[in-house]
């Protein structure tokens, strides 16, 4: 049970004293005589709300972090400016920031409404210390290391996919729900055959809500990357319809590696202007930069910052979802498609507690087996996984489930009908595995077209770098 700030006056006195001890720059925190203030942004990353806190007040807005957790969803960390007696005043506030910065979607925050929710920022370490580094392919790794770290920047979302020889891999089932925001005129199903991988990473200034969107490929063979040169895709993209504005135009990007190719400029009514940069190396590499919102200066020098040294694993949710990865991989299973996103309006009941938190899905490809899955979600306090593991697993099932103790935690084995390879027949089959730690809460996937035994199964939870031990107990066997 959690337990929870009351309302009196000694704990208000406290609270305020400890939320400026704690960190909260401030010189007018709201109050019970100030109660109102202005919400400039709300995060579930304590370090992404200082970055935010910090960039404000480098604006001259006297801003200040609060920490706000009840039970219905969890924990936030809100940025928050200014204290004002009354509504007029802030919303007076809110129209000056909104007019002097082009700020949006600033709301109002009531001190008298969450003074119950009010908590000391109490940090816990989420990252394991206890993992390797992950053992990816060589295709990957790269691929990882040329995407950027750009500053002021979130990475909201990183879509990963890898090709296979004498495989379809968009045949697969996980591959029904990826959608890429590739350039006007191009499409994966069209590119799938010719590549060795794909991978976009959308990034997004929070608090502009501007978004860049970053298209890296490498190509199976050399002869196919000189038939589709950042010329040809740039004069695809032109040819999707007639526009009332269209421009292109030569570039050449200097950086780390050295890219030339083309910038198009497109607008289909001489007010809305999209611009895409495409670029290619003499390594067999193509690279799609795209923003609605972004001038053509900052997308060159995001371009420059390609391969650069500081790159994508410097953003802590993707990096704790890789260091999950197994340390040894198998020459039989590959990692072909990889999806972390920042989960946003969940549906449910308990959706608030997922929103604003990170997923990663992931699907390999067994040569014996076929394509087994993984879904993880990360959380930001470990008072919830249990709680959330209890709503959605720990219940009733038409099916039978085993009991499982993984490092002193519950979890089950799930079983699902499914036809046997070798006798064509339909049986028990291990469906997936239901997990929580500290910190995640997800699930090893079975179902649709893998066929691994159970133990083949359980052999997979101890391979990943999400438990410390994987001592793994059977409590309640069904089979």
């Amino acid at each position: 049970m959690l337990r929870f700030l009351k309302t009196n006056n000694y704990i208000r006195i406290g609270l305020l004293l400890l939320l400026t001890l704690s960190g909260c720059q401030s010189g007018s925190q709201f109050s019970e005589d100030a109660p109102y203030a202005l919400i400039m942004g709300e995060y579930r990353e304590k370090e992404v709300a200082e970055e935010v806190n910090n960039r404000f007040r480098e604006m001259g807005i006297k801003s200040y972090l609060v920490c706000l957790e009840n039970e219905s969803n969890g924990k936030w960390f809100k940025v928050l400016a200014d204290s004002y007696a009354t509504i007029e005043e802030v919303l007076q506030q809110k129209t000056t920031y909104e007019s002097q910065f082009g700020l949006t979607s600033l709301k109002v925050e009531n001190y008298n409404n969450v003074i119950e929710d009010l908590v000391s920022f109490e940090h816990e370490a989420t990252m394991r210390t206890y993992a390797h580094f992950p053992d990816l392919s060589q295709e990957f790794d790269d691929l990882l290391k040329s995407f950027p770290e750009i500053s002021n920047m979130e990475l909201k979302s990183f879509t990963s996919v890898e090709t296979l020889p004498k495989q379809d891999v968009l045949s697969f089932p996980p591959f029904k729900r990826v959608s890429l925001d590739l350039p006007r005129g191009v499409s994966l199903k069209q590119l799938a055959p010719m590549l060795a991988i794909i991978a976009e990473g959308v990034y997004q200034d929070p608090l502009s809500g501007s978004e860049m969107t970053i298209h890296i490929l490498k190509w199976s063979e050399t002869k196919i990357k000189s038939q589709l040169s950042a010329h040809y895709f740039a004069k695809k993209i032109l040819k999707t319809r007639i526009y009332s504005f269209e421009k292109i135009d030569q570039i050449t990007v200097e950086g780390k590696e050295d890219w030339k190719g083309y910038l198009v400029t497109l607008s289909p009514d001489n007010e809305h202007y999209k611009k895409y940069i495409l670029l290619e190396n003499s390594l067999g590499y193509t690279v799609f930069i795209q923003s609605k919102q972004n001038e053509e200066n900052a997308m060159l020098e995001v371009a420059k910052l390609i391969g650069n040294e500081r790159n994508i694993w410097n953003y802590n949710s993707l990096r704790d979802f890789l260091f999950s990865l197994p340390a040894n991989r198998t020459n039989s299973e590959s990692l072909v498609f990889l999806r972390h996103h920042q989960l946003e309006a969940v549906k449910g009941r308990y959706g608030d507690h997922f929103s604003g938190h990170y997923q990663c899905e992931m699907a390999f490809f067994n040569e014996m087996r076929g394509v087994w899955e993984a879904k993880i979600t990360r959380f930001n306090d470990s008072k919830y996984t249990k709680m959330l593991f209890n709503k959605f697993y720990n219940r009733k099932s038409k099916m039978p489930k085993d009991r499982v103790v993984i490092d002193g935690k519950q979890s089950f084995l799930a079983y699902s009908m499914k036809r046997d390879l070798d006798t064509g027949r339909f049986r028990l089959h291990a469906n997936e595995i239901q997990f929580y730690t500290d910190f995640m809460l997800g699930i090893f996937s079975n179902r649709r077209r893998a066929h691994l035994t159970k133990d083949e199964l359980l052999s997979k939870v101890k391979s990943f770098q999400i438990f410390e031990r994987a001592e793994i107990e059977i409590v309640d066997k069904t089979l």
